[in-house]
């Protein structure tokens, strides 16, 4: 895997794996909101890599969405 192609998706790979990093630990009252936000972006991040229409969105996904927001 290229280096661009590893940067350009390792916020989605950190984000999903934070989300099911804190599964286990769901039964303790701090791994809720982390599980919640990073489940959240995980599914921004899938509902991104889907759509067609913004390339920026497509290939940067969470962070793309940043461009947007601004």
């Amino acid at each position: 895997m290229s280096l661009s192609l590893l940067s350009r998706y390792a916020f989605l790979a950190l984000c999903v794996l934070l989300a099911l990093g804190s599964l286990p630990f769901l039964q303790h009252e701090w791994a809720w909101p982390v599980a919640l936000v990073s489940g959240a972006l995980s599914v921004v991040a899938i509902v991104d890599l889907a759509q067609t229409r913004q390339a920026v969105r497509r290939n940067y996904p969470v962070i793309g969405n940043i461009r947007y927001l601004v």
